[in-house]
């Protein structure tokens, strides 16, 4: 880790792989469904490493940019989502997503936590031709589109 912080690229980022993580929002905590997420390195270069978590479910994936030279985590939006493969997203699974998304998107504070480790806040860059909807009118509506693509019935509770 000295190398990354140094702003170096070391031969290998065997102590991040396969480490739990949780995701959460600050100053809620951990999101339901993304309690346990396995982290995979993708790259790594001069002092940052982007890495890839996945749910233990594998339908939600979530992509961080992890700066050891400047002392920073950042959240990548434009790449993460759902996942379809050996399990269908389900409907927990959208909300777990939407809610990260959109409450980021809407300048909420994404948290990291891995083991005894205080959570660690992430930065994110919201481009500024991108006016952020409101998170909670969002959430609801991705999970009516994901209920209209998979034709169940509406929330009983909305009713």
């Amino acid at each position: 880790m000295e190398v990354l912080k140094s702003g170096g690229t070391p031969e290998s980022c065997e102590g991040l792989q396969g480490l739990s993580v949780s995701v959460g929002l600050w100053p809620d905590g951990p999101i339901k469904g993304l309690e346990k997420m396995t982290m995979h390195v993708d790259a790594f270069k001069d002092g940052v490493v982007k890495v890839v978590l996945i749910n233990e479910r594998k339908t939600v994936l979530l992509v961080f940019f992890l700066d050891y030279r400047n002392g920073q985590a950042h959240t990548n939006l434009e790449d993460g989502g759902l996942l379809y493969g050996d399990n269908e997203p389900e409907e927990a699974d959208v909300l777990s997503y939407a809610t990260f998304f959109y409450k980021v998107l809407g300048n909420g504070i994404a948290e990291l936590t891995c083991g005894d480790i205080e959570p660690i806040d992430c930065e994110v860059v919201i481009p500024v031709n991108i006016i952020p909807p409101n998170p909670d009118e969002a959430i609801k509506e991705a999970i009516q589109r994901f209920r209209n693509d998979k034709a169940l019935p509406d929330d009983p509770e909305e009713n």
